[in-house]
This record gives structure tokens, C-alpha cells and sequence, in this order.
């Protein structure tokens, strides 16, 4: 009788079953690549952020040759939408006592938004525990669309080149300063019907502001 039973399943010799995945097994995986990403941007970020210091923020054009340096130092970088959120997440752990932080941390971002694959990039501030970023969307390029929830620092926009900064909640001084062209909307709070937009334009070296309700 057992020999016959071996004969049936003779063809199952050898046999391995495939672990079944579940979905809680692909999430899991996603969150920990997401983590990896998240830290693997902090620890370039603090490798970069001895490089910077007050001077680098002196006005508007130095701001503007320091974005420059910041891109060079990130180099080829892969990132989406998520992965920047995830890194100012991550950063938010750790806040240094400096002033200058603010500053730095704003060029860091900017250059990944300038360098991701999205084209259009919303970053969510209101949730995360930083200070008001300095510089967010410094020499955004045209064809970028990058979209701040929450209170951005000084001199938002800054060197723009094209692109569309929509600011939803308050902003500091100096934006859109040495704007070459493109957009910067800044908005108080969630869009309401009837709400005040601002529309910031660069015209003959002058950036026009205009005042409209949508």
C-alpha cells in the first residue's frame, strides 16, 4: 500500500511550495525602502551641512551661488514627492541649534525638488515639527510646479527660473527676490471661495504684486 501511495505522488518529489506573500508583507518592505531613503538623505544632508554658513546666505545673489554649490554637492540623486517628505520627517528628529539651519535645510530641499523626477511636487510643512525653511523653492526651473502647505522662512522663491511656487499659508520676507521668471502664488490658510491670492510677476527687474480673489 505504500509503495502505491509513492507512486501517486511521485511527481511532487522535490516539490517546494511558494511562500505566500500577503499584502501587509509588500507594505512592510515599502515602509522599510521608504525609511532607508529617508535616513540615507539625512546623512547626506549633515555630510553637506558643515559646508554652509552665515555668509552663504547674504543677500539674495549669494543665496543663489550657494543653491548652486548645494546642487553640485547632491550630485544624481533619485528622489519623488514622497521621498522629500519622508527626509524632512526624518530631519525633523534632529534639529541643530543653529541659525544658519533653516537656510541650509531650505537649499537641501530645493535642490532635491529641482532634481526629482516629479514635475509637480506638493511638500506638506503644516504636520512636521521644523522651523519656518528659508530659500524653498530657490531657482525652481520651468516646467517644475512645487506646492508648500504651511509657513515658509525668507526669501521664498528666490532666483526662481520659470517655475510655480504655490505657497498655501504665510511666508516671510524677500520672496521672489532675483526672480528671473514664472509664478509665485502665496495663500492664507486653505483656498475659500472668495479668498486673497497673491500673484507675484518679474517685470524689468521689478517683481509686480497683484492682488486677486478666486
Amino acid at each position: 500500500m505504500r509503495r502505491v501511495i509513492n507512486l501517486l505522488f511521485i511527481e511532487f518529489k522535490g516539490y517546494r511550495p511558494k511562500r505566500r506573500e500577503i499584502p501587509l508583507d509588500g507594505i512592510a518592505k515599502d515602509y522599510d525602502e521608504d525609511r532607508d531613503k529617508a535616513v540615507a538623505l539625512r546623512k547626506l544632508f549633515e555630510g553637506i551641512y558643515g559646508e554652509f554658513n552665515e555668509l552663504s546666505f547674504n543677500g539674495p545673489s549669494r543665496i543663489i551661488q550657494s543653491y548652486w554649490k548645494m546642487e553640485k554637492r547632491i550630485g544624481d540623486i533619485e528622489c519623488i514627492t514622497e521621498d522629500i517628505n519622508n527626509f524632512l520627517q526624518e530631519i525633523a528628529k534632529d534639529i541643530k541649534n543653529d541659525k544658519c539651519f533653516s537656510g541650509i535645510l531650505g537649499l537641501f530641499v530645493s535642490a532635491l525638488v529641482n532634481l526629482a523626477e516629479d514635475n509637480e511636487i506638493d511638500l506638506d510643512l503644516n504636520n512636521i515639527d521644523l522651523p519656518p525653511l528659508m530659500c524653498l523653492g530657490c531657482s525652481l526651473p520651468e516646467g517644475k510646479r512645487l506646492t508648500i502647505h504651511g509657513t515658509v522662512g525668507s526669501f521664498a522663491g528666490v532666483g526662481l527660473d520659470g517655475g510655480r511656487l504655490h505657497i498655501i499659508g504665510a511666508s516671510g520676507p524677500f520672496i521672489g527676490a532675483k526672480m528671473k521668471g514664472g509664478e509665485i502664488i502665496v495663500e492664507e490658510g486653505k483656498r475659500k471661495p472668495g479668498s486673497k491670492v497673491l500673484r507675484i510677476y518679474k517685470d524689468k527687474g521689478r517683481a509686480n504684486i497683484f492682488v486677486k480673489r478666486e
